[in-house]
């Protein structure tokens, strides 16, 4: 696996305290999927909906949707957090035909109501700006998997080639993080907004955390949890 480029290694360092503001919607995502137990990270977007992963909610390889997936937010070693019983997922009808990385986008509905959530932001042109964070639950080595982590990216990366409605930062975030949100400063002193998500890291690439692109996709997403109205 390629190292980090030593001028673009923007290594993750732990969030010591969950709670903190700026971190208090994230939280790590746990499901059963294939008969086996799984994680990925999410965060609250809305009073009832998290942000994550489509690969986290559906499993192109089984094709099947995750089962008994909780969201555990401001999870950490000393403290259980909140936790959260998922009732419904929703992934674009693309992801199931596809699986496209600009498709890897879902919400979850969760069973109870947040006290603290982002807002997400739809850019309907590539204008992309750095986030003013990265967060997410990496459990691959050398992350323990039970601590929250958090990358301040200063480098943008680049899309990939081979779906250019993605764009990329350099994180060393692992497995886990998948479904971490990319979150903005919010002119308005809220807490943020996510414009994006770790999804993919390309083989032989270990530097580059790839996101889809939040636009009229993710938008649809919205619109179906707040309306039920689907296509």
């Amino acid at each position: 696996m390629a190292k980090l480029h030593p001028k673009r290694a923007r290594n993750a360092q732990p969030v010591a305290d969950p709670s903190v503001t700026i971190a208090s919607p994230n939280g790590k995502l746990f499901y059963v999927n294939g008969g086996k137990n799984w994680v990925c990270s999410a965060a609250a977007v809305h009073r009832e909906l998290i942000v994550t992963a489509a690969h986290c909610g559906y499993h192109r390889d089984t094709k099947a949707y995750s089962t008994n997936v909780l969201f555990v937010q401001q999870y950490s070693p000393t403290s259980a957090g909140r936790r959260f019983v998922v009732s419904e997922i929703i992934v674009p009808g693309d992801w199931l035909d596809s699986g496209y990385g600009y498709t890897d986008q879902a919400l979850m509905r969760v069973q109870g109501s947040f006290a603290e959530h982002y807002g997400v932001v739809l850019r309907p042109n590539p204008s992309w700006v750095l986030p003013g964070g990265q967060f997410g639950y990496p459990a691959e080595r050398p992350f323990p998997g039970n601590r929250m982590y958090f990358v301040f990216p200063v480098e943008p990366g680049s899309p990939d080639p081979n779906d250019l409605l993605t764009a990329s930062i350099y994180s060393d975030m692992t497995k886990g993080s998948s479904g971490g949100p990319w979150v903005g400063n919010n002119p308005q002193g809220q807490l943020g907004y996510v414009f994006g998500l770790n999804s993919y890291k390309k083989s032989g690439d270990s530097a580059r955390m790839y996101s889809p692109y939040f636009d009229f996709l993710m938008g649809a997403l919205i619109k179906c949890a707040l309306t039920k109205q689907c296509s």
